[in-house]
């Protein structure tokens, strides 16, 4: 199988059972001894940006995912525009998470954009990068 295939077939089963988790399950023990439910879905991650709830880190990582792919497909001439619906939550994750004392020194300055620029402007621009 194709390495970036295993990828998406990985997150997409792994996503799938995240969703069908019951909230009342979260103190149910895992295979994994050390770990239950809970800590497999919220526990704490060391990361660059410093310790965060495992809910923080997938908001991070989504991010981090789809903004260096379209920092990919600007670089290399390939369509640009990303999922409005995607890019819009995206950036309601990143408006909430993103403080001027955590943009120094990995993201830039918000940069202006047009009103109704469309919001893969917004997201990029708001991440310091040239829409």
């Amino acid at each position: 199988m194709e390495l970036f295939t295993a990828f998406d077939r990985a997150v997409a089963s792994t996503a799938d059972v995240v969703k069908a988790t019951p909230a009342g399950q979260m103190s149910a023990p895992t295979p994994c001894t050390q770990w239950d439910v809970r800590a497999l879905l919220t526990r704490v991650h060391v990361t660059p940006l410093g310790e965060m709830p495992g809910p923080a880190l997938a908001g991070f990582t989504t991010l981090d995912i789809l903004v260096h792919g379209w920092d990919l497909a600007t670089a290399t001439g390939q369509p640009a525009d990303l999922d409005g619906r995607l890019a819009a939550h995206v950036l309601g994750f990143a408006g909430q998470a993103i403080t001027p004392d955590t943009r120094a020194p990995r993201i830039g300055p918000p940069l202006a954009v047009a009103p109704g620029a469309p919001v893969t402007h917004q997201l990029v621009a708001f991440l310091g990068r040239q829409p």
